[in-house]
């Protein structure tokens, strides 16, 4: 009984088709192969970028693991050649076998012991002095100079007066001797009084009053006021010791006399004689004016 032409179709379809099955397992082998190199090159890739990353760890250890390096021993210091020995003293100084050869070995020993020591420490060298440039060129060393000290004076001092012409009067004895003299005002600090002659009748007696008084030494002195009675006040304002014994002294001589307190500070003189260099130059002109009879003391002055 033969087939239908639909059953004969039927089975044509059904049928095996063997170069399809191939291409099909050709194309899954080349997929597997593609993907077994892809995961090699990544794999070699993944395993460098990991060892990189491991690398600097490694030689940190290593450098640290690692024994210090030895320090190379010294040079020895240069030898100079001795002289040529004469025959009689070769013979004397040639060294024994014995101990030419144990020289090498104490060479060597003492070479072993000097490696790893510390060096003894250097000498500390003083301050190099400081450079200055010349204009030519070049430079010098100059010494650095300390300043000098202020040179000291001395001076013979009479004094000190409270009287302005007992000072005057001293500076002018000095200067008649040949002996220079400097007259100096200074500040005391202490109140001063005027001494004031009162009861003056007329201006006559008061002009009569000031002659007498500046003949005395009292240059300062000169009349207050206009009407009667008048007032004299003598010299100028002085400490109030010096006061009391100027108006002392008035009072003797028959005068109606007034100590008053004024506004200011007593000043006082002193006389100086000479600029020495040493306290020996001054202490003998100290003795010279002693033996004038005048009473001096040696100072110091800037």
């Amino acid at each position: 009984m033969s087939a239908s032409p639909i059953e004969l179709g039927a089975n044509v379809l059904t049928a095996p088709r063997p170069a399809a099955g191939r291409r099909t397992l050709l194309i899954i082998l080349i997929v597997v192969l593609a993907g077994a190199i892809i995961g090699g090159v990544l794999g070699w890739r993944l395993s460098g970028w990991l060892g990189e990353a491991t690398r600097p760890r490694a030689l940190l250890r290593q450098k640290l693991d690692a024994p210090p390096p030895t320090p190379a021993p010294a040079p020895a210091a240069p030898i100079s050649p001795a002289p040529a020995p004469t025959p009689s003293s070769a013979r004397e100084a040639a060294p024994a076998p014995e101990a030419a050869a144990a020289r090498p070995a104490e060479n060597a020993s003492v070479a072993e012991n000097s490696i790893g020591k510390p060096s003894p420490a250097l000498p500390a060298f003083p301050a190099r002095p400081s450079i200055v440039g010349t204009p030519g060129g070049g430079d010098r060393s100059e010494p650095e100079i300390p300043p000098a000290a202020p040179e000291t004076r001395f001076a013979v001092e009479l004094g000190p007066f409270v009287m302005p012409g007992e000072a005057e009067g001293v500076q002018r004895q000095l200067n008649q001797a040949g002996y220079e003299a400097l007259r100096l005002r200074q500040q005391t600090g202490a109140a001063v009084y005027a001494v004031i002659v009162e009861r003056i009748p007329t201006a006559r007696d008061a002009q009569a009053l000031v002659a007498s008084l500046r003949e005395e030494g009292f240059g300062d002195a000169k009349v207050l006021g206009e009407n009667a009675p008048l007032k004299v006040r003598v010299g100028t304002l002085l400490p109030l010791r010096a006061a009391v014994q100027v108006a002392e002294s008035l009072r003797t001589a028959g005068h109606h006399v007034r100590v008053a307190a004024q506004p200011g500070e007593a000043p006082s003189f002193v006389i100086r004689h000479g600029n020495f260099t040493s306290a020996e130059e001054a202490q003998a002109a100290s003795q010279e004016l002693q033996r004038l009879g005048l009473a001096n003391q040696v100072v110091r002055v800037k």
